[in-house]
């Protein structure tokens, strides 16, 4: 019968045998194994379409009160604000792009925003912040909780769909804003 004995330093394990001899032999260590079940491979980021490109990893901005999401003016991937089992970057690529906006955003491994306006709230984050594996591809990342991995695409207009340029409200600055249905217009 083999027992694993491991000592103050974690890098070296011994195998005890059973036996009378009680002879110590170095062993592999077992915390550089991964566990059973399991795979240490960190998801790729996917850099893009030629109609979407890759600008980084956000915050969602939904845990402030009041606050708008980080992606605004925008729909999820269905009608029924749910997520997708099989959710892909280039899945919500093409979807945003149908719609013709100017971002797309995919967050919890499983739901796709699209939007015109990417919050002044949203902060950029480590790319490793963002390492949930796509639901319906495990080799590459889809956000993770309250953080999207956000795409602009490629050859946008800007002026109105300015970053930052917050929707549905009026919004007060030492600017003149045109407040429209669909969002603000800065003058």
């Amino acid at each position: 019968m083999q027992r694993l004995i491991l000592l103050a330093f974690p890098f070296l394990a011994f195998a005890q045998s059973s036996s009378s001899s009680q002879s110590l032999s170095p062993s592999s260590s077992p915390s550089s194994a991964a566990p059973s079940g399991s795979t240490s491979a960190v998801p790729a980021i996917n850099h893009g379409t030629n109609q979407y490109t890759y600008m980084g990893c956000y915050n969602e901005t939904t845990s402030e009160p009041g606050a708008p999401r980080a992606l605004t003016m925008g729909v999820q991937l269905n009608a029924r604000w749910e997520s997708e089992d099989d959710m892909t970057v280039e899945m919500c690529i093409a979807y945003c792009g149908q719609n013709n906006t100017k971002y797309a955003g995919l967050e919890y491994s499983r739901e796709c925003w699209c939007g015109n306006f990417l919050s002044s709230d949203s902060a950029l984050l480590p790319d490793s912040q963002c390492n949930s594996t796509c639901a319906g591809n495990s080799s590459e990342a889809c956000g993770q909780s309250e953080k999207l991995l956000v795409y602009n695409r490629t050859g946008a207009a800007s002026g109105m769909w300015a970053e930052g340029a917050r929707s549905g409200a009026l919004y007060a600055s030492a600017t003149t804003a045109l407040v429209l249905g669909f969002g603000t217009l800065m003058l």
